[in-house]
């Protein structure tokens, strides 16, 4: 694929590293001399220096065969009138790094696919929904979505008193009767190990699970770890992604948040 990046900061310096290590025709664009510098000097990419949101750097880039432009620049409105410039050109696809939370809201008036966005991404939304995922799911020590949040990937680390020690996976499917579900890996120690039917579960293992997410509670259940729950939730740090975990889950939980500047404070007060 022929992909266009606008910004070279740590985003987008480790994404044109990964892209062109699949083998991807890497362009990028930034107006930062060194970060450019950076790009050419240490990456198979060709990097330009000059504005992201420049007609005529786009058009340079290539934007008129391009397969995807990726905006991941500090500046919402950067990445948002590239990726609008881009998709004029002709360019496919175009992906967004948006910071500002208004553009989320299902009510908004100029929503980003107006603006020739095929995809947002709001990094500070995605790690707040994350947090309430594992707060929600605290016996989990990790929680991914998939299907529109009809599938779900589970890590359990499992301790002495889990029902599921010591046997092997085959046994655990076929006690389990109804409940579907696949584990698809073991972290032990250091190793990570694809399981078999033949495996055994061992004290202390992390497993991750894949199930319909209507089945996690008996998954849960099954694995001994149903009835943990967190009450009280305590915040350090007010800012994006912590006044926005504190709104989504203050109605379920005792929420305080700690925060050192005395007008944030009060705002969130408020």
């Amino acid at each position: 694929m022929k992909i266009i990046i606008v910004g070279a900061g740590e985003v987008g310096f480790h994404l044109a590293k990964i892209l062109s290590q699949e083998h991807h025709d890497i362009v990028v664009i930034d107006n930062d001399e060194e970060r450019v510098q950076r790009v050419n000097e240490s990456l198979d990419v060709f990097a330009l220096e000059g504005s992201g949101i420049s007609p005529k750097l786009i058009a340079q880039a290539g934007a008129e065969n391009a397969d995807l432009l990726v905006g991941v620049s500090p500046h919402d409105e950067i990445n948002m009138l590239a990726c609008q410039i881009a998709s004029k050109m002709g360019t496919k696809r175009t992906i967004a790094r948006i910071s500002n939370s208004e553009f989320s809201s299902p009510d908004v008036l100029v929503k980003p696919e107006h603006l020739g966005i095929n995809l947002s991404i709001f990094p500070e939304l995605v790690t707040a929904d994350e947090i309430e995922r594992l707060v929600k799911r605290v016996t989990a020590t990790d929680v991914l979505e998939f299907g529109e949040g009809r599938i779900q990937i589970i890590g359990l680390r499992l301790n002495i008193n889990s029902p599921i020690i010591n046997k092997m996976l085959r046994d655990i499917g076929t006690e389990s009767g109804e409940l579907i579900f696949r584990i698809v890996a073991i972290s032990r120690g250091a190793r990570t190990i694809i399981p078999t039917g033949n495996d055994v579960i061992k004290k202390n293992d992390q497993v991750f699970v894949v199930c319909k997410t209507e089945y996690v509670q008996d998954l849960l259940r099954l694995a001994g770890k149903e009835g943990e729950r967190v009450e009280n939730v305590m915040i350090l740090g007010g800012g994006k992604i912590g006044s926005k975990v504190a709104e989504l889950l203050e109605e379920e939980y005792s929420v305080k948040i700690i925060e050192s500047k005395k007008d944030r404070t009060l705002e969130l007060a408020h």
